[in-house]
């Protein structure tokens, strides 16, 4: 039987899958492009290989599980189309919209999939250095996803110049209204660990929406915003302290400023435009067989 933490981190997953679904926005800041004499210097830091050691790819039982997680030895999207592998490869941040994947036939977002990618062991330690959630930027993933998704759906594909409604996380016109994090606290066994360090209790009840954080920085707390809503989200407010807090949930939107109160810890969520990129796919097939 599973543990209720672990019940609650797929209860989570659901949540971000449904939630990137739902949004039907991608979002990111502009990625770097390597020049050729960039890239064996980062050959050290993302191991020794640049491709996965094993990849599983194959349609998902009817009733299966959806999630996309980074795990010690590799990556799983479970019950999910391929245009979320395609988001976690190009981008930092994981969204849906036909907005920015340009010319991917529809199987590519309703068919879904379960696609597994394991790294070889001398990679291990190298890909549990560069994992820091789905939420952070991670170049090992990323090289690995395109290779895997080059080979097996054969996948062309080229990027243009694109911009995207982001957002900067200031403090409000009073203030901040938050509990500095002490560092001998209880911190509940239901708490997820999140960027920086931080604590989350995900909202466990429709009757409670409320995200509960525990030792948590600003910058951590724009970083998950920007996770689940799929939008990019930066801190602006100038406080480098960690805190005890709460945000709650006022409305489902795809607009975090809308959906979230983060104006009852005295801070204000504003939007501004981001400079990012959009991908044209030239062509994809569906995935070869394992």
């Amino acid at each position: 039987m599973l543990s209720f933490r672990t019940l609650v981190e797929n209860w989570l997953r659901l949540c971000v899958a449904a939630a990137m679904m739902a949004c039907g926005l991608w979002a990111s800041r502009a990625q770097t492009v390597l020049a050729p004499r960039d890239v064996a210097s980062l050959d050290e830091s993302l191991g020794k290989t640049r491709a996965f050691d094993v990849v599983s790819i194959r349609p998902s039982p009817v009733h299966g599980v959806s999630m996309a997680r980074i795990e010690a030895d590799g990556y799983q999207s479970l019950g999910m189309p391929l245009t979320v592998v395609i988001s976690s490869a190009y981008w930092s941040i994981t969204y849906s919209s036909r907005d920015f994947l340009i010319g991917a036939p529809d199987w590519v977002w309703h068919d879904k999939y379960d696609f597994v990618g394991k790294v070889a062991p001398e990679d291990v330690v190298a890909w549990q250095n560069a994992n820091k959630g789905l939420a952070e930027p991670n170049e090992m993933l990323k090289e690995r996803l395109q290779a895997a998704l080059a080979e097996r759906c054969k996948l062309v594909l080229h990027r243009v110049p694109a911009e995207t409604t982001g957002f900067v996380l200031v403090l409000g016109k009073h203030g901040a209204k938050l509990k500095e994090a002490q560092p001998d606290e209880v911190i509940p066994s239901t708490a997820l660990h999140i960027s920086d360090d931080g604590m989350m209790i995900p909202i466990m009840s429709p009757d409670n929406p409320v995200l509960t954080f525990f030792h948590t920085s600003m910058a951590s707390l724009a970083k998950e915003i920007s996770h689940v809503w799929g939008r990019p989200v930066s801190d602006e407010t100038g406080l480098t302290g960690k805190y005890d807090f709460m945000v709650p949930k006022v409305v489902n939107d795809p607009d975090p400023s809308v959906a979230l109160d983060v104006g009852s810890i005295g801070l204000m969520l504003k939007p501004v435009k981001v400079p990012t990129f959009a991908i044209v796919v030239d062509h994809i097939e569906r995935p070869s067989e394992n």
